[in-house]
């Protein structure tokens, strides 16, 4: 049974309903915090110009003219016709591509945009106008050779792409549900392979990352047995106003929940309140999650059958439960305190760290605990002793939610049990690693097939556990978990640098599956094109490139190498 229906309407849901700005133009911020500070850009860049129309009254065509040559007149410039998207009494994607004019200097431009509403509205005849102004700041260069780009241009350009990403991302949901009046609004992507494997909380997921909140419509959430939190209802409040951001990802979290979440039972221990170790390698222990302490439930969402791993049991997708839990936890500083509005009844009504905490409690359940195995993850629950049901593709998916969750849910205490963390370590450190120092897909020991792809992996978890600070000495720093001592992870986070830097430009590494791990076909970073900035061809495997850069940013200080510049070659990429 998944509750759509959980809430009926509120006399807050009333009032926000009667209260919202009618045809409102919402141009996306570049930050919410400061809505008037600009966009960075360079001049001549290919971007697009990013907004939407909130609480369309009108069922007709809203006639959309962006002032792209900048002469201050709409009258001649080209004109888009637009309709409501389904149910959300929005126009989703009113924005345009635009490629940004030449400057003579560094300087502020903006670019304005006229809707022609149809009907009347606020004491307006049909056919009145809105208008909004996407700010930007220009940057006087055009990029050259790749080979030339500065620090700072690189930076500006990542900063553009990533901009562009998430309003690729926003403009992908094309599946609705709820308008502002209800707290129980969703959206998806339509298209089953995409949203199948986490596409809308992906999405989610680097909108949170780059500085946008999720947000319920004002005044609508119903608090039940939650106390309502006026502090955060303001905020809330604040960021729905501004920011088109706020509504995609809370859509984009609200489908997820509501159609697929849903609370297990797990077996006694797994709910562990350890969260680190002090000084004389004593447990710490943390209070954890209200309401979740001993409850003996996990959770998950994202879909329960996929792959052909599961054998036909209704096991979650053990490698999927990692990119929810990742995705959805650091959405914890939009949701935390807050009831969730929709979900399965097992779900619905608590609070949104209560199902981080038991996604985290559920994968603890689903860790392996003896053999070569002990320590990682297959595709679902195993629970015998052949180190060959230990995957580490699925365990590095894990450890991403897992460090995730720890990272982002913290404050809101949600924990990783140091009984799931630091075992992890056994499995990364001891039973995937090769001769070579590069990490096995499979922990079983007649196998010494090593990728580098997988050993990125094996780079997030030692620097998850803080290896990359520890002195070499013979101390056990995690003496309930593995009797390895600090010198035995120094050396193999040493040795996998080392594999990773000496297969950094090959041409020809793949992984034990036969499909390319290696960063670039050809080994070169640009693809053999010195010329382009944009458009220039794929060469590269974006799966290897995530995971090392993921490893390298995990842990503090962020992993510099002496001899290459990782960040300006996976960013030129």
């Amino acid at each position: 049974m998944v509750a759509f229906g959980l809430f009926a309407m509120t006399g807050q849901e009333a009032a926000a309903q009667a209260n919202a700005v009618p045809n409102q133009v919402l141009v996306v911020p570049y930050t919410v915090e400061n809505p008037r500070l600009p966009h960075p850009a360079h001049e001549q860049a290919p971007i697009t110009l990013k907004a939407m129309i909130r609480n369309a009254t009108c069922g007709g065509q809203y006639r959309v003219r962006w002032d792209t040559n900048l002469n201050g007149s709409f009258d001649d410039d080209q004109e888009f016709r637009l309709t409501r998207n389904a149910t959300t009494l929005n126009v989703w994607d009113i924005g345009r591509t635009f490629r940004v004019p030449s400057v003579d200097r560094d300087r502020a431009l903006n670019v304005s945009v006229r809707v022609q509403v149809p009907c009347a509205a606020e004491g307006q005849p049909a056919n009145h106008f809105k208008y909004g102004t996407f700010r930007l700041f220009v940057y006087d260069f055009t990029p050259g050779a790749p080979d030339t780009w500065t620090a700072e241009q690189i930076e500006i350009m990542t900063v553009m792409a990533v901009q562009e990403s998430m309003w690729y991302g926003h403009r992908l949901m094309n599946d609705f549900s709820g308008n502002h009046t209800t707290s129980q609004i969703m959206g998806r992507i339509s298209s089953r392979s995409r949203e199948r494997y986490g596409g809308g909380m992906i999405n989610a997921w680097i909108m949170a990352l780059n500085g946008h909140l999720g947000g319920y419509p004002t005044g609508t959430v119903n608090w039940g047995n939650v106390p309502r939190n006026a502090e955060w209802e303001e905020a809330n409040a604040r960021r729905w106003a501004v920011d088109p951001y706020a509504e995609t990802i809370t859509r984009y979290m609200n489908w997820t929940v509501g159609s697929t979440s849903r609370a297990v039972g797990i077996v006694a221990g797994k709910e562990d309140n350890t969260c680190g170790y002090d000084q004389n390698r004593n447990p710490i222990r943390c209070n954890r999650v209200d309401g979740n302490a001993g409850d003996r439930l996990g959770a998950f969402i994202g879909e329960a059958n996929v792959g052909p791993h599961n054998n036909g049991t209704e096991d979650p997708s053990t490698y999927l439960m990692g990119v929810y839990l990742a995705s959805s936890a650091v959405l914890t500083p939009s949701y935390a305190g807050v009831p969730l509005q929709v979900g399965h009844a097992s779900v619905a009504g608590r609070t949104y760290e209560w199902l981080i905490q038991s996604q985290v409690d559920l994968l603890a359940e689903q860790q392996m605990y003896q053999g070569y195995g002990n320590g990682g993850w297959y595709y679902h629950r195993y629970t015998g002793s052949n180190g060959n049901y230990s995957d580490m593709s699925v365990t590095q998916w894990t450890m991403i939610g897992l460090e995730a969750a720890e990272k982002s849910a913290g404050f809101a205490n949600v924990v990783v049990p140091n009984n799931v963390k630091y075992r992890s370590l056994i499995n990364t450190y001891n039973n995937t690693r090769d001769a070579d120092g590069g990490g096995r897909y499979r922990t079983y020991a007649s196998r010494s097939c090593t990728s580098l792809m997988l050993t990125g992996g094996c780079l997030l978890g030692m620097r998850w556990a803080g290896v990359h600070n520890m002195p070499r000495d013979n101390v056990q720093p995690f003496p309930n978990e593995t009797n390895l001592t600090r010198a035995n992870l120094v050396d193999d986070y040493n040795r996998a640098i080392a594999y990773t830097k000496r297969h950094w430009y090959s041409t020809n590494k793949v992984h034990c599956g036969g499909r390319q791990d290696r960063f670039w076909s050809a080994g070169d970073y640009k693809c053999g094109d010195n010329n382009s900035a944009y458009n220039a061809d794929r060469c590269g495997s974006t799966y290897t490139i995530y995971s090392h850069q993921k490893g390298y940013r995990t842990g503090e200080p962020e992993l510099n190498y002496d001899d290459r510049d990782w960040l300006r070659q996976f960013a030129t990429y």
